[in-house]
């Protein structure tokens, strides 16, 4: 398990990404108080499958780090890469969205729903793309385990992919939480 220092600085950094998108939720909420009237939207049918398929990421590198626990490397690597993919394919899936939401007429200006779900899921985007990362380092580091001898290695491994699963879970939640309310503001 990673240290406390460490586990304290992903919950004080999870902490800071929460304030940012609390703010954001404020903001809109303020600006829909004050202009009432806007362009509805219809949910991308993308939206729905990149729920799913970071869901099936998270539930992968849970299964992961399950199997890294065991002493299944060969294991471990091909689920972290399974989780790695369902993230690429919900940042993907994020793009058509926003080109569905484009051919809708919905954009950033001018329209503050359009705003709101450029603004949310850009954000959330660039979250995600650094949580790959984190898990691209997994996936490198995980290679050369099996070429180290002795625990120090392995440890320092398990810590990382602690702490990333804990990031990654928690894009996860917020995910949700903002497609929720995505839903419930159209």
């Amino acid at each position: 398990m990673s240290t406390a220092g460490e586990r304290l600085g992903m919950w004080v950094a999870l902490a800071s990404i929460f304030m940012l998108f609390a703010g954001l939720v404020l903001a809109y909420a303020f600006v829909l108080s004050t202009q009432p009237l806007w362009q509805q939207v219809r949910i991308p049918p993308e939206m729905w499958l990149s729920t799913v398929a970071l869901a099936l990421s998270s539930t992968a590198l849970q299964a992961a780090r399950y199997k890294l626990r065991r002493g299944r490397l060969k294991a471990y690597v091909k689920l972290l890469t399974l989780a790695v993919g369902l993230g690429g394919f919900f940042l993907a899936s994020q793009l058509l969205a926003w080109g569905d939401l484009a051919r809708q007429g919905v954009f950033m200006k001018g329209n503050p729903h359009g705003s709101m779900w450029f603004s949310f899921t850009g954000f959330h985007a660039a979250h995600v793309a650094g949580g790959m990362i984190a898990m691209g380092i997994l996936l490198r580091s995980a290679t050369k385990l099996r070429n180290e001898a002795g625990e120090p290695p392995i440890r320092r491994h398990r810590n990382f992919a602690a702490l990333t699963s804990m990031y990654w879970h928690f894009m996860g939640v917020l995910w949700i939480a903002l497609f929720g309310l995505l839903q419930w503001w159209k």
